[in-house]
């Protein structure tokens, strides 16, 4: 036996194999369907004879001393496997055979035993046999494929014939081309290979951030799948067309548009790209099998939306740089360029690119027919993997994908979106790729028509002119409902006027801003209708909000007018002194005899549609807050869906329990009084008490909770703490908006109130106030819904393109909701209000709401996350919405929020802030040992922070910026931890030895120290040696720190004993 090292792709591949043993991920090989009958023992000789000539059919691996050796065994005869089921029942002969070809394919190979290269015959019937021919990626390629096929052919005929071998001798072999690697590489061409690669990928993303139907796994899996289908020879055609116009390749051309594709999909300017390269430069490797083929990692840059021939220009450019530097072992490159390990993802790339554009040698056996045997591969290497090939009818596409990613309709959908862009680069190569069709016309209309509503007419009379004519009509009707006090209709709009007449005889008029600084109260509900009734506009000022805030909204908003009570005048008054122009300042609750002499009649302001009728100020990214415009259409056009869809005639009833300041009030406060109903007050201690809001829901039937979650969960609480408060009449609806609404909430809602009808509604500010609704169904999701009456909803990427149906995007809203923008901010509302390009109607604009979502498969839309919670980190984008729900799950976490700390002169890092629900918080390293089994190590956050509730904004919402403003005593990390146990010491010495370090801390990533795949296999060994245990691979990975991997050494020790005596 000879032995001789294993090339750099060998000892990649055996390393991979070590920490992943059992696997068929590198199996590689074809199968055949003969009709006719063979020549077995020419078949036989054939082979054996091949496995003569080529000392990698040979070869096996050993590595006594950690690192891998290749063995070469001497020839010796072979004896083809022949299994016969040609006496088997008929009925099950095909599922037979194709287990018996899986089982050929398939099979795990062991690469120190062998043999790691198979062939197998069945025999089907006299007339038809299946030959197999397998073997391991580490001693083949695909080159190898290619000369097993024409040996053979030649062999066989020959044998047949009586004649010798045709074939000359090799002089040389596999372990000759290792031994010509190693050394050109030493003679300096591995330095300037380097120099090139490393400032290639330098910058590079590190992770293809595609959208996925499943989370990618803290552990990496490879179960996989293939999805075929045949582009028309007019695609192929013109794109060869465009490439030779270009001067580039097809493989260039080819290249290009599944990297278009992918920056479409993960809208990154940058994507890296492997694809595979014969590495066989030297005219003497071209008849060896054995394991040349490299990998190429190719960066394209699709900055600034270049036009497809631009792209192609520069995929061209890169790729003549990239072959002239393709010597470079891609094994050799990963462990130069250390980059972060995770166990979730392969280094520098995810995904592979192939054209193949020379035929298969075909397999020939004289007197037999010889057809290819199609089979799929039941595991893949990448996440996601295309592969082209010219054929007379066209162009064949195979997508090769990761099912614990993506769903077999994703696939689908990409192969669509892939012939529906090479369509399109084909008709407009000029055209920038941002604006290449990747959807099909079916899928175009259904995503921007079918999945909106038809546009139909709602009764949008402007409030006022509404709720005056119901008081006409029914003057005695009840308009406010409050303890024991009732405002009727009439009383209201006598009030309402009043108040109307005096403000327009204190300048107030259309497009003018009042203030309504109130508690709730039925002068509250006056004030809002006088504003309105005035021609002006209202503007919410919350007297809960401090004063620095109270006083920027006034000045902000120059309010002519504040309406007010006389318990807040004072306080009013002083946050306005100085102000340039102080607002006139009036309190409701005392101002009956003020207000006495003013006219009760119905005022004519000749206000319209288009004037303002509120100005609502929400935070704002620059921590200053914006005030939203909304004008009489869009209040009406809203007000108008409530009353048709929501609450149809007022029905169910639901209490005024959000603050103003809060637009989910408007359909408490105004919906009822553009139907005819009542406005329901209830006292601001049972707003904040569960058990008596709970009770104040059941004295009417049918009422309704309007809010959000996390006021809905309080009752929740307080109905599981006490079961009696679940029964009882009343309460069959709630509406629930203004923040996340999780499936456990549901659940919860379902199994406390059977009969509860739910229902999740969403929209911004600046579409008044909701643009979708669904009741929710009883099927685990929990969808924001449809668009309501008048509103369109659009899920776009940053060139305002429709996304595939499924794949995430933004939130674009459209329709009769879309309010005029914001106050004195012209640039940001030009910046968030943009123009529709979907509509004709002139001077129609879509909001763009920041909001990540995707529409389901029925044309529902799921909410899945702010644009700016997705971050990044050390090149990865991280939602950090992600990281909550796997908190939440964790024992003993009430509820979560991830941020990322950005501090100047700090590095960034992630902190978790965690409510706990039980009297012993959760320890720090319970939440780590949860969150690395469910999340990538680069998403673990550096740092929890336990508290007993979350900050919240007067809204209900979580106030993350008053999270980062929280003052945290943090545990100051030595500067170096020492080694606390006797297994931490030997672990610690072992890698101080490998890695040449004087100490170690035991809290360091073994890879961080610089450590790589080969190092971490001798520190296995060493500790084999050591401790007479053997640490699967793996497990290094998993805990790459000292006192990580000691623990899980430990365990294993004390898990093995536990077993011993058991036994």
């Amino acid at each position: 036996m000879l032995t001789a090292p294993a090339s750099y792709a060998q000892s990649r591949l055996w390393f991979l194999d070590q920490y992943e043993p059992d696997t068929s991920l590198y199996n590689i090989g074809r199968a055949f369907r003969l009709r006719g009958v063979p020549n077995i023992g020419a078949l036989e000789w054939a082979l054996g004879e091949v496995i003569r000539r080529h000392e990698t059919l040979r070869t096996t691996f050993l590595a006594p001393s950690g690192e891998p050796l290749q063995a070469i065994a001497s020839p010796a005869g072979f004896e083809l496997p022949v299994t016969d089921l040609r006496g088997a029942p008929r009925g099950g002969v095909d599922e037979a055979a194709r287990e018996w070809l899986d089982r050929e394919q398939w099979r795990p190979y062991d690469l120190a035993s062998g043999p790691l290269f198979r062939a197998g015959l069945l025999r089907l019937s006299d007339e038809e046999s299946w030959l197999s021919l397998a073997m391991h990626h580490i001693v083949s390629d695909e080159w190898s494929l290619q000369i097993l096929n024409r040996e053979l052919t030649a062999l066989y005929a020959a044998r047949c014939a009586g004649a010798p071998s045709p074939l000359p001798e090799l002089t040389l072999q596999y372990r000759d081309y290792d031994v010509w690697q190693r050394g050109w590489l030493a003679a300096g061409a591995l330095k300037e290979q380097l120099e090139y690669w490393r400032g290639r990928l330098a910058g590079a993303p590190a992770v293809l951030e595609l959208p996925t139907d499943q989370p990618r796994p803290s552990v990496q899996t490879h179960n996989g799948a293939e999805q075929n289908a045949r582009f028309p020879m007019e695609i192929l055609s013109g794109l060869q067309t465009i490439c030779r116009s270009a001067h580039a390749s097809p493989f260039m051309g080819a290249l290009s548009c599944w990297a278009i594709l992918l920056h479409r999909l993960s809208q990154q300017d940058e994507v890296v790209i492997g694809t595979p390269i014969a590495n066989r430069q030297r005219v003497e490797w071209e008849d060896l099998i054995g394991f040349f083929v490299n990998t190429l990692p190719l960066r394209v840059d699709l900055r600034g939306n270049p036009t497809f021939l631009e792209a192609l220009g520069r995929v061209r450019s890169m790729a003549l740089e990239a072959y002239d530097h393709q010597d470079l072992p891609f094994e050799r490159l990963v462990e130069e360029l250390r980059p972060e390990r995770s166990l979730s993802y392969s280094p520098v790339f995810q995904t592979m690119f192939r054209l193949r554009t020379v035929p298969l040698t075909p397999l020939a056996l004289q007197g037999v027919e010889v057809t290819p045997l199609l089979f799929s591969s039941p595991v893949t290497r990448w996440e996601l993997s295309a592969s082209l090939a010219g054929s007379p009818e066209g162009l064949e596409a195979h997508l090769f994908y990761n099912t614990g990613l993506f769903s077999a309709a994703s696939a689908s959908r990409l192969l669509d979106a892939l012939h529906n862009l090479l369509k399109a680069v084909v008709s407009s190569p000029n055209e920038r790729v941002g604006s290449l069709d990747i959807l099909s016309s079916d899928q175009r209309r259904q995503v921007l028509v079918s999945w909106n509503p038809p546009r139909f007419d709602l009764p949008c009379d402007l409030v006022h002119t509404r709720f005056a004519s119901l008081a006409e009509r029914n003057p005695t009707a009840p308009a406010i409902t409050a303890r024991d006090v009732v405002m009727t209709y009439a009383m209201l709009n006598a009030r309402a006027n009043r108040l109307a007449h005096f403000l327009m005889r204190h300048g107030v008029g259309p497009e003018k801003l009042v203030g309504v600084c109130m508690e709730a109260c039925p002068e509250q509900v006056v004030a809002l209708l006088g504003i309105l009734k005035a021609g002006a506009a209202f503007v919410p000022i919350d007297p809960q909000f401090p004063d620095e805030r109270l006083r920027y909204l006034l000045a902000d908003s120059a309010c002519v007018v504040v309406l007010t009570q006389a318990a807040l005048e004072g306080r009013v008054r002083s946050v306005a002194h100085g102000l340039e122009r102080p607002p006139v300042l009036l309190s409701l609750d005392t101002a009956a005899s003020l207000l006495e002499s003013e006219s009760n009649q119905n005022p004519d302001t000749g206000v319209g549609p288009e004037d303002l009728a509120y100005v609502l100020y929400t935070s704002g990214s620059t921590g200053k807050p914006k005030g939203v415009m909304i004008e009489h259409r869009n209040l009406s056009s809203y007000l108008a869906w409530i009353n048709s869809e929501l609450t149809p005639d007022g029905q169910p009833q639901m209490p005024f329990t959000t603050r103003l300041s809060f637009d989910a009030c408007l359909k408490q406060v105004l919906g009822p009084l553009v139907c005819g109903r009542d406005v329901w007050l209830v006292p601001p201690e049972t707003i904040t008490d569960a058990p008596r809001l709970i009770a104040e829901l059941r004295t009417r039937h049918p009422s309704a909770f309007s809010g959000v979650p996390t006021l809905w969960k309080s009752l929740l609480d307080a109905m599981e703490a006490d079961p009696s408060l679940a029964h009882g009449p009343g309460l069959t609806h709630a509406f629930l908006g203004g923040e996340l609404l999780d499936s456990d909430t549901v659940r919860r809602s379902r199994r406390l109130l059977p009969q509860l009808t739910m229902w999740n509604i969403y929209g911004p500010t600046e579409t008044t106030p909701n643009a979708a609704a669904g009741r929710l169904a009883d099927d685990g999701l929990v969808p924001v819904g449809r668009p309501i009456a008048n509103a369109r909803l659009y899920i776009l990427d940053r060139n305002l393109q429709p996304v595939l149906p499924g794949h995430p995007g933004e939130l674009f809203i459209g329709g009769a909701g879309v309010g005029r923008g914001y106050w004195q901010r012209p640039g940001l509302t030009a910046e968030r209000f943009v123009a529709d390009p979907f509509c004709t109607e002139p001077g129609q604009r879509l909001y763009r709401t920041g909001d990540r979502c995707r529409h389901l498969a029925d044309g529902r839309i799921e909410f899945l996350g702010r644009a700016d919670y997705q971050v990044k980190l050390r090149g990865y984008r991280i939602e950090l919405g992600e990281i909550e729900h796997a908190l939440r799950d964790c024992a003993g976490v009430k509820d979560a929020v991830a941020v990322l700390q950005d501090e100047p002169g700090k590095e960034k890092r992630l902190a978790a802030y965690v409510v706990f629900a039980d009297a012993r918080p959760p320890e720090r390293q319970e939440l780590l040992d949860r969150l690395h089994k469910t999340l990538p190590s680069y998403m673990v956050p550096a740092q929890f922070v336990l508290l007993r509730e979350l900050p919240r904004l007067p809204s209900g919402k979580v106030d993350r910026q008053a999270l980062l403003r929280l003052e945290v005593s943090e545990v100051a990390a030595a500067t170096c931890a020492a080694p606390s146990s006797h297994t931490e010491s030997l672990i610690a010495q072992i890698w101080q030895d490998l890695l040449q370090l004087e100490r170690v801390d035991v809290n360091e990533s073994f890879f961080d120290l610089g450590g790589h795949s080969l190092l971490a296999m001798q520190v296995v060994a060493r500790l084999r040696h050591a401790l007479g245990v053997t640490v699967p691979l793996r497990t290094l990975f998993q805990h790459p720190t000292v006192a990580g991997l000691a623990r899980a050494i430990d365990q294993m020790a004390a898990a093995r004993s536990g077993r011993n005596d058991a036994g």
